[in-house]
């Protein structure tokens, strides 16, 4: 036997119930699920070649660009200076440029992780 129920009484069990499902910790859980669904959908995964590059640490980035510039050199050079002192001459001046991008990358890497601890 269905009692008739004053607006009143609907209102109150209405509330009840809302009151109820906020409380409920899989509502929660959905809405969380959904936040962590719209932030994956929203993430840029797109790699560029300037997103990596920024990735390597300032030391490293010298070394391989003075290793690129010394393979490039010992193709080069040999074209323009014939002598027995060609390579041993590039050798060292790729030597001495992979140790000054060293102490420099250190110098660079040193300087960001202090402004990263200042902030």
């Amino acid at each position: 036997m269905a009692e008739k129920l004053t607006p009143e009484q609907e209102r109150l069990i209405r509330l009840r119930q809302q009151q109820i499902g906020a409380r409920d910790p899989s509502i929660k859980e959905r809405e969380f699920q959904r936040g962590v669904a719209r932030r994956e959908r929203n993430f840029d995964r797109s790699v560029t070649a300037k997103k990596v590059w920024g990735g390597i640490s300032h030391i490293w980035r010298g070394v391989i660009i003075s290793i690129t510039l010394g393979i490039l050199a010992v193709l080069v050079v040999p074209l323009f200076w014939q002598s027995e002192w060609t390579l041993p001459v590039i050798g060292g001046l790729v030597l001495v440029g992979i140790i000054l991008s060293l102490l420099i990358g250190q110098a660079l890497d040193l300087r960001d992780n202090i402004r990263e601890a200042s902030k």
